[in-house]
This record gives structure tokens, C-alpha cells and sequence, in this order.
């Protein structure tokens, strides 16, 4: 009789896996060294630009604009204030906003837009005359003056940016 011991299958190391998670690493940090050196050429471009006068023009606009649209919301509540008080004195709504000046407008406001660059002395902006039966929420007051319409409403807010468009 044979002894028959059967020979156990020969052992096959598996291959490293160190190899592919090197390579990860190494890939991570090449995406990452890429992103930063993007990042310092950004920076060095917009600090170049920020020296250039028409950047600088950009700003000072944008800085205006942004005064004119502050200016135009304070004459819009002013005015609002003006249609308010109007009403309670006559029993009625102003058939034009030049019969708010200047006994219902409060000091400094006025009837003219900042942005608006024609005559100081005209009216830059659209009324239309409410009624009793008008709601509240509707724009009474409009300056197209702006890049998003400044608007006031019946019931005396002015909303920010499209509220009310």
C-alpha cells in the first residue's frame, strides 16, 4: 500500500498592493501641486489687473452705482412717506408726485434719481396713482435708472432686488 499523502498546492505570494496606493498618492499630490501653482497664477493675474486703470474704473463704477441705488431707495421711501401723508391730509392720492413738493417731502428727498443723468429738476420717476382698492403689494413708484428697477409699493416698502418686479 501506498502512503498517500497528498503534497499541499505550492504557496503564491499575492502581489503588493503598495504599488497602486504609491501611485495614488503620487497622483493626488501632482493634482494638488497643479491646483496650487493654478491658484498663485490667479492671484499674481488679479493682482496685476487690479493695477490696471481700467480695473480700477471698474470698481469706482461699480462703487457709484451702488451710492446712486442706496440714494434712490432713501428717495423712494421719503416718497412714500410723502404719498402716506398726502392722503391723510387731502383724502386722496397725488394725481403726479410733483404735488408732493415740497410741503410732503421730507427734507433732503427728492424727486430725482441719483443715476438719472438729465435735469435735477425733473422727476426721474413712474407713478401710478393707486386707488382705495389697489393692494398693498403694488408697485406705485418705479426708477428704471438701475440695472434691477427700484420700486415702491402701496403699502410703503421697497423691496430689494426683484421683490418688486
Amino acid at each position: 500500500m501506498s502512503d498517500s499523502n497528498p503534497t499541499p498546492p505550492s504557496y503564491t505570494p499575492r502581489p503588493s498592493t503598495g504599488g497602486v496606493w504609491k501611485g495614488i498618492a503620487i497622483a493626488c499630490l501632482v493634482l494638488f501641486a497643479f491646483g496650487a501653482l493654478a491658484m498663485v497664477g490667479c492671484g499674481y493675474l488679479l493682482v496685476r489687473m487690479s493695477k490696471t486703470p481700467e480695473f480700477r474704473e471698474a470698481i469706482q463704477k461699480g462703487y457709484q452705482e451702488a451710492q446712486d441705488i442706496a440714494a434712490c431707495r432713501q428717495n423712494l421711501l421719503g416718497i412714500g412717506g410723502a404719498v402716506r401723508r398726502f392722503r391723510e391730509h387731502k383724502g386722496r392720492y397725488p394725481n403726479d408726485l410733483k404735488e408732493l413738493a415740497p410741503k410732503y417731502l421730507p427734507k433732503g428727498t427728492g424727486l430725482h434719481c441719483p443715476a438719472d443723468a438729465s435735469d435735477p429738476k425733473t422727476v426721474s420717476y413712474r407713478y401710478e396713482k393707486p386707488t382705495d382698492k389697489t393692494p398693498p403689494e403694488t408697485v406705485i413708484v418705479r426708477c428704471d435708472f438701475h440695472r434691477l428697477p427700484n420700486t415702491l409699493m402701496k403699502n410703503g416698502r421697497v423691496p430689494e432686488g426683484l421683490g418688486g418686479l
